[in-house]
């Protein structure tokens, strides 16, 4: 059987000479459809995360075998996905609410106790009076505590439920009515721990996306975006289909909203950006008035000449 081969729907032997002129040429060239592409360097990283994913689906949609770019697409999938956790990670933390509410909290009821504590101190009632002077000092080291770090004050919070909670303060502690307020301050702190450790899983998770740079990835997303379009734009040429010119179609189509898009968010910040006000001309220097003229000196008056005597 003869081998046979196709240009732009042509056929003819392989043992047959065959010539294309430049008019045949013409014609090839404006009969196959390429996908194009666009400048993105002005496109914010939204936009830019939002055309990617737009070409991705379109991608799918087709069909990896289809476009002959089965093993671009995976890797061009992670990139893109990848992308959108950088755009849209989040930069505040879901526990850090909850965080300082228990922290308030856990606040109220040390100061409770201390106060307490120390109002007793100048009880007229002496067993109360003594329990809380023999109270007050146990928790002398204790007092400021809740003007200190997050963790400092948990261990710190965790010392003073100890000494409450010891044979030595316990006594004092039911002659106060404070069992109750302890209790609290224990449970209230437990609670505080549990979101701090929320806390520290949250930061443990956004370890890697902050290890990366989003001009990085955007820019191995459109590298592995331009080695998907170099392939489809080949086959276009030597193996097109249906599917194939669909595809470019389509994402052409994509490509000029964006580039729209873009465009009139330039045009957009530029008039919003002030323009420097005309700096005003220096005013024209005054002349300098006329010089007065200096008057002329008074011509002093004759002296008279005495008239001689006769």
């Amino acid at each position: 059987m003869n081998n046979l081969f196709y240009i732009s729907g042509w056929k003819r032997e392989a043992r047959q000479p065959f010539h294309l002129n430049i008019n045949h040429f013409q014609l090839f060239t404006i009969m196959v459809r390429q996908a194009d592409t666009i400048a993105l360097t002005h496109a914010t990283h939204a936009m830019h995360c939002d055309l990617h994913n737009q070409i991705l689906g379109l991608t799918l949609s087709t069909g990896a075998e289809a476009l002959h770019v089965e093993k671009l697409l995976p890797e061009y999938q992670q990139l893109v996905e990848t992308e959108n956790s950088l755009v849209r990670r989040a930069t505040a933390y879901v526990s850090t609410t909850s965080l300082q509410e228990m922290d308030e909290n856990r606040d109220n009821a040390v100061g409770v106790i201390i106060n307490v504590v120390n109002a007793f101190t100048t009880s007229t009632i002496e067993s109360k009076r003594k329990a809380a002077q023999a109270l007050d000092a146990m928790l002398a080291p204790y007092k400021g505590i809740t003007h200190h770090t997050y963790r400092s004050e948990t261990r710190e919070v965790n010392g003073m439920v100890s000494v409450l909670q010891s044979d030595a303060a316990s006594a004092h502690i039911t002659t106060l009515g404070l069992d109750a307020e302890v209790e609290e301050l224990v449970l209230k702190n437990a609670q505080f721990d549990v979101i701090m450790k929320q806390k520290q899983s949250e930061e443990a998770a956004r370890t890697p996306q902050r290890e990366l740079s989003t001009d990085e990835v955007r820019a191995a997303v459109d590298s592995k975006y331009m080695e998907i379009i170099q392939v489809v734009n080949a086959y276009a040429v030597i193996q097109p289909t249906e599917e194939i010119e669909q595809f470019i179609i389509e994402l052409n189509a994509i490509l000029r909203l964006v580039e729209q898009d873009i465009a009139r968010s330039g045009a957009k910040k530029k008039e919003d950006k002030p323009t420097d006000p005309t700096q005003p001309t220096d005013p024209t220097e005054p002349t300098d008035p006329t010089e007065p003229t200096t008057p002329d000196e008074p011509t002093p008056e004759p002296t008279p000449e005495p008239t001689p005597e006769a």
